[in-house]
Formats: structure tokens, sequence, C-alpha cells
């Protein structure tokens, strides 16, 4: 086989590759192409920046979060993790026209609605409270998911975070009105002693709830990004790493499968989970 031949041979697979991105491109620009006016189709889609109502006094205190020294060069970025909106019904009246907004600079979850709620769908915006459970400085919220945890009706908000496991904040029977004690929060792993959180330290980024068993109840699915370590620890020890890669890390945190048990609803709403974990062999399972 001439020198010729065999280079000819090589450029096959790089040759085929790039036929077949071509084509992808020419049948993706094909299957958007708009018959007549483009552009009157796309005057209908357009960005309004509207006010949001926030709560009462509610002022902005940090800009950039206190961190482990170890990740001081990446303190923009985690500054900025976390900031996130979940639309929901949270009057009750059938439109998803209410908001959980995750704010970094306060580390707030707040409960409020979109500008273009009507005004049976409006409240006084407020800010979930996790007290009396155990809450500190190196714990932030990073993202809320709204779901009827305790298959009562009503809708409730899952709150996770890096610091600590998730918390679930319930909806009160007897609550008359969207506000801060109309929520009862109800740790989704109990484990305080003495009024101090005592549980992993979870560094939690994704969380997705369906019904996996297939019984009709919300299972959980909780993903951890950092290994358990005090990320937001300004004196931390130096045990804090990066994962090794975004799609094949082996020393990111751990992910597990929370299985509903059971819930009530009341004044005093509950709501029990048992957990496993997936990718430690130590995680093993219990009743929470």
């Amino acid at each position: 086989m001439s020198i010729l031949s065999t280079r000819l041979r090589r450029l096959v697979p790089t040759v085929s590759a790039i036929a077949l991105l071509a084509g992808l491109y020419v049948n993706a620009n094909q299957a958007a192409a708009v018959p007549g006016d483009a552009g009157k189709v796309a005057a209908s889609y357009k960005f309004d920046e509207m006010p949001i109502a926030m709560p009462p006094g509610y002022h902005p205190t940090q800009t950039i979060r206190q961190v482990n020294p170890a990740y001081q060069h990446l303190v923009s970025w985690i500054s900025s993790v976390g900031a996130s909106i979940a639309m929901t019904d949270v009057t009750g009246h059938g439109r998803d026209d209410g908001m959980c907004i995750v704010d970094p600079r306060t580390n707030d979850v707040i409960i409020t609605y979109a500008p273009t709620a009507p005004e049976a769908d409006r409240f006084t915006p407020f800010v979930l409270k996790a007290a009396p459970l155990p809450m500190n400085s190196t714990m932030a919220p990073m993202g809320c998911v709204p779901g009827d945890y305790n298959g009562d009706g009503r809708m409730d908000f899952l709150v996770y975070y890096w610091g600590r496991s998730p918390i679930t904040y319930l909806a009160r029977s007897n609550a008359k009105t969207p506000s801060a004690s109309a929520y009862r929060p109800v740790e989704l792993m109990p484990e305080d002693v003495n009024g101090l959180y005592n549980g992993p330290l979870w560094n939690t980024n994704a969380v997705a709830v369906a019904d996996f068993e297939g019984n009709g109840h919300p299972d959980l699915f909780v993903g951890n990004y950092f290994p358990d370590s005090e990320v937001l620890n300004p004196n931390g020890i130096n045990n804090v790493q990066m994962p090794s890669s975004l799609s094949d890390a082996q020393n990111g945190g751990g992910d597990y499968v929370f299985r509903w048990l059971g819930g009530t609803s009341g004044p005093n709403p509950t709501v029990r989970y048992t957990v496993r974990g997936l990718d430690r062999l130590d995680a093993g399972g219990g009743d929470c």
C-alpha cells in the first residue's frame, strides 16, 4: 500500500465527521426556516424589564461571599452560584405566577409574585425562615424546588444548600394567605443536636423530583457538586477541592435518592423520606 493511500485512509474518519456536521447544520437551518417574513414572527417575542416586588425593607447586604481560604481565587464565581427563580402557584388559584427567588446577595429565599400576576394573586413578599432549624453563616441556599411533598394538595418548597442538607418548607393547612408563618420548615434529614446542625456538609447544586417508585408520591434525587466540606467557611480547613471534570469527576459530591415514606397535613405538617447514596459504598440507607 502506498504512502498516499495510507494517508487518505487515515483522513476518512475526519472527512466523515465534517460531512456529518455539515449535514446536521443544513438540516437544522431548514428546520428553523420560517416561510414568509421571519421578522414578523420574531417580533412577537421580546424581553421587557419589569420590577419584581421584594419584601418590605429588603436590601442586599453583600456582593462577595465569605469563602474557604483555599477558594479565595474563585470568590467571584462562588458569590454568583445559587442565583435562581422557580415559578409556581403560590396562592392556590391555579396560575403559576408566584416565584421562589434565591438571592446570593443576601443568602435569602424570597417568595413573591410575578410582575404580571393579577391582583388576586398578589401578597406581601416574604423570606422563608428556617428557624428553629439550625442555620449559620457557612450555609447558603442554592436552589428552590416547588412541589407538594406531603401530598395534601398545597404547594410546598424544597430548598437545597451549600453547607447542610435540604429543608422542606411545608404549607400549613390553617394559613389564610402566603407568609413566612404559613410554612413549617422540616429537615429532609433530621440531624440537629441541642439546636446545632450535626448533619453532613453537603454542597447541593441539583435536585430532581419524580415518582421513581410509581406509587404516586414525590421521590427526590439530590446531587452534590463539591465533596462534603465547608466551602463558605472563611476559617475552614483546607480540605476543599474542585471536581476533576464536568463529565466524569470521581471526586465530586455524592448523589442520593430519597424515597417517600409518608406525610401529614395540618397546622404542623410533616414529611418523611428514606435516603440511599448512589455512588458511595459507605452511604448506606436509613429512615429520616
